[in-house]
Order: C-alpha cells, then sequence, then structure tokens
C-alpha cells in the first residue's frame, strides 16, 4: 500500500530584490508567465510522459520510489542592467494538506546549455536536466540545496531563497533561471501539489 501525503500549492511568483549601481534598492516581481518562463512536473513510473499542460504540478516521492519533480523556468531581462541581485525568493501558497508533513527542497540547474534549451512542452522524467534517477542530480545541476521548507499546515506560504540560481540567470546571455523542486531521500513518504497558474 502507497503512503501518500498530499499538498496542494499556488506558485505566486518570484520575487527579486536588487539593488542597483547607485545604491538605491528596488523589488521586481518575475513570473512564470513572461516570455521564456515556464514550469512542468515529471514522474518517472511514466518516464516518456510530458506534463507540460497539466493543470497542477506535484514533487515528491511515494513509499513504492514513484518520484515526482517540477522545473520551473523564470526570465530575468527586466532586471536593469547593471543591477545586482541580492535576494531572491521563490513564493508558494498551500492550498490544501490532507495529512502530515511536506518536506520540499529546491535545486539550481548550473548547466547553461540545458536552461536555455529546456522547454515545458517536450520535458520527460528520461530527457529531464538533472538526472533520472531518484536520489541523485548530475552535474548538470548543483547538488547542494538552495533551500528546503518542511510544509505542515493546510494553508499558509512557503518561501524558498533561490537567490544562487537568479544570480546566475541574470548573468546569462539568455538572463534564464532553471530551478527544481525535488525530494532526494527515499526516505519521505510525500507528495506535493502545486497549482499551476500558467495559462496553457
Amino acid at each position: 500500500m502507497k503512503t501518500i501525503i498530499i499538498a496542494l500549492f499556488s506558485i505566486i511568483g518570484f520575487l527579486v530584490l536588487l539593488s542597483s549601481v547607485n545604491g538605491a534598492t528596488n523589488t521586481i516581481l518575475i513570473s512564470v508567465n513572461d516570455t521564456g518562463g515556464g514550469d512542468s512536473y515529471i514522474r518517472n513510473d511514466t518516464p516518456d510522459t510530458n506534463e507540460g499542460t497539466a493543470s497542477t504540478l506535484d514533487t515528491g516521492i511515494d513509499t513504492a520510489l514513484t518520484a515526482w519533480r517540477i522545473y520551473i523556468r523564470l526570465n530575468l531581462s527586466s532586471v536593469p542592467i547593471n543591477s545586482r541581485i541580492k535576494n531572491s525568493t521563490l513564493f508558494l501558497v498551500e492550498n490544501d494538506l490532507s495529512t502530515g508533513s511536506l518536506n520540499v527542497s529546491i535545486f539550481d540547474v548550473n548547466d547553461t546549455a540545458r536552461v536555455a534549451s529546456w522547454n515545458e512542452a517536450n520535458t520527460t522524467w528520461n530527457n529531464q536536466p538533472c538526472n533520472n534517477t531518484t536520489s541523485s542530480l548530475n552535474t548538470s545541476c548543483n547538488s547542494t540545496r538552495m533551500d528546503s521548507k518542511i510544509v505542515s499546515s493546510d494553508t499558509g506560504t512557503a518561501s524558498f531563497n533561490v537567490t544562487t540560481s537568479a544570480i546566475a540567470g541574470y548573468d546569462r546571455t539568455s538572463k534564464l533561471a532553471l530551478m527544481v523542486l525535488a525530494n532526494l531521500s527515499n526516505n519521505y513518504n510525500c507528495l506535493g501539489s502545486i497549482t499551476d497558474l500558467e495559462p496553457k
């Protein structure tokens, strides 16, 4: 019997706090709906299936070792030239948690070519940038998590520090940042679902 903990979230956006060269501080909200942005989830029990048009995004792993991952790409070209990113936060709003708690970790995809070529419409478990094993990431991804949260409430907001990914994206010619929400520990029996706010 599978033990699955369900959590529902909404992606609010991607908050970038930056400081311009003259010292003035500004805040910019970046969304997956912006040009070049996108999101999708993948799962290892249907490894060649693309879920880019799904209305929810799932992440986690269950007792049968079925794993789900979420990829989110954001375009940072709206950040003014000569700015310095001081802090970037990804916000998730929880809609429902059936029982227990959900552990969510976020990692940066650091391979510039994989970031540029990633497409929500064709990403599958077998062709994902970060490896198709459930417990590790490959060198296209930074295996040091940027942030991790344990969510255990039916309502609330979880915020993730994604400054590493934002700075890397801003420094790329493409201005793109790609992140993956995953659980690499097989001892967490949890599945989280995020409501996809991006028009399909």
